[in-house]
């Protein structure tokens, strides 16, 4: 399976140490340069993401063409999330990595598959690769700051099979 990730997915699960799942969930992995850029400056500049080191199993990619579209709209995107749209499209990606929702509109729009923090970890439970979505889920959320609804969380840890 080929995928294109942004920024967040990498940098919250490389802070946990936990990035090594998406290579093995994923055949391959690639982001463009604008995301590697935004991941370098986050774990140079934020306390929160000091500890992610950029996985060098990542490809790392530029799109040739992106879409005038990504360019305007109500919520503007960021350099990182056009480029990895634009990416995901060109290479004929199985799916984008991406947890912001207007990231995820816009690329739902351009026809792609979308997955982000907790789709891939329910995928890696599934795939016996992790044996508890909930303790990896409160990492993120404590060591990285990630930020997820409760009633979204609850969702995510009932199909997970481990709703209280």
């Amino acid at each position: 399976m080929l995928v294109v990730s942004d920024t967040s997915v990498l940098v919250n699960l490389a802070v946990i140490g936990e990035a090594d799942i998406l290579s093995r969930l994923f055949m391959v992995v690639v982001a463009p340069g604008a995301v590697r850029a935004e991941f370098q400056r986050l774990a140079s500049s934020e306390l929160r993401f000091r500890s992610a080191v950029w996985p060098e199993w990542v490809e790392v990619r530029q799109p040739t063409h992106i879409p005038e579209d990504l360019f305007t709209g109500p919520r503007l995107l960021h350099t990182g999330e056009r480029e990895a749209i634009a990416l995901a499209l060109e290479i004929h990606a199985d799916a984008l990595l991406v947890d912001e929702e207007a990231a995820r509109s816009a690329a739902k729009a351009h026809g792609l598959n979308v997955t982000g923090i907790a789709g891939i970890l329910l995928r890696a439970k599934a795939s016996g690769l992790i044996s508890s979505v909930g303790t990896i889920l409160d990492r993120i959320m404590d060591e990285a700051g990630f930020w997820m609804g409760s009633a979204f969380r609850a969702e995510v840890l009932r199909l997970a099979g481990e709703a209280p």
